[in-house]
């Protein structure tokens, strides 16, 4: 419940009423966004044949979990987006939701696209009085390269990387994140042990983003100048 003063006296509040709101992330749900591809164009077909943008859901619990009653959506104003199905994953298995807003072609189709350029995804529940989030990942402002796409560097992990096809780290829908968690160089975002061209051009494919992106080698918030010039003399340095 927000209430603001204005010099006339004014005294605006939202919502009328006031109501009960979640700012706690629910502690129930075993399952978290493990891996997104939001320019896929040849790499991973969909039943139809279309190379449709996909989401990967991993289950980090210890136990089979129904996913009926998760939500997945790009707009908070709009949480329900994309109610899941009822099915039951076993522990440390993945589900893979495709971003093709193609519903009709099966009940793992969300109703809506994703931009590669800046877009967000939310994994919530209804719990008791209102809407609470499960997980949560942005990017913005980043122009990615076609077929890579950006996760979480091994399953359930905080830490996120860029998987790039044909190198050591390549994309793994349905399958487990296989980055390297302790790189020797920053430069080596692939993280396949090698600063090379593939790190090259994930720095120039995200060059201007902010926020957080891929990339962004000295942590500036923006992927400029001085990350290509960060990543080039690394160039051919083994990690």
């Amino acid at each position: 419940y927000v209430s603001a003063t204005y010099s006339d006296g004014a005294q605006p509040t939202s919502p009328c009423v006031p109501q009960h709101v979640w700012i706690s992330w629910s502690p129930d749900a075993p399952f978290v966004l493990n891996e997104v591809m939001a320019l896929n164009n040849s790499f991973l077909l969909d039943e139809a044949g279309g190379a449709a943008d996909w989401l990967e859901v991993f289950h980090q619990g210890n136990a089979p979990a129904n996913v009926q009653g998760l939500f997945l959506t790009n707009r908070l104003s709009e949480p329900s987006r994309y109610p899941f199905p009822s099915f039951t994953v076993e522990p440390g298995d993945h589900r893979l939701i495709w971003l093709d807003n193609d519903p009709e072609e099966g009940p793992l189709h969300a109703p809506f696209n994703v931009d590669a350029e800046g877009d967000d995804l939310t994994l919530s529940v209804w719990d008791d009085f209102g809407w609470r989030c499960v997980d949560h990942l942005a990017w913005s402002d980043c122009s990615a390269v076609v077929n890579t796409s950006y996760g979480r560097t091994t399953d359930g992990a905080s830490t996120w990387m860029t998987f790039v096809p044909n190198t050591s780290t390549p994309p793994t829908p349905n399958a487990p994140n296989a980055g390297s968690s302790a790189s020797g160089c920053a430069a080596d975002l692939d993280g396949d042990g090698l600063v090379g061209v593939a790190d090259v051009l994930i720095v120039l494919g995200a060059f201007g983003c902010t926020g957080t992106c891929p990339g962004d080698l000295d942590t500036n918030g923006v992927v400029g100048i001085s990350d290509i010039l960060a990543v080039l003399s690394g160039f051919g340095q083994l990690c």
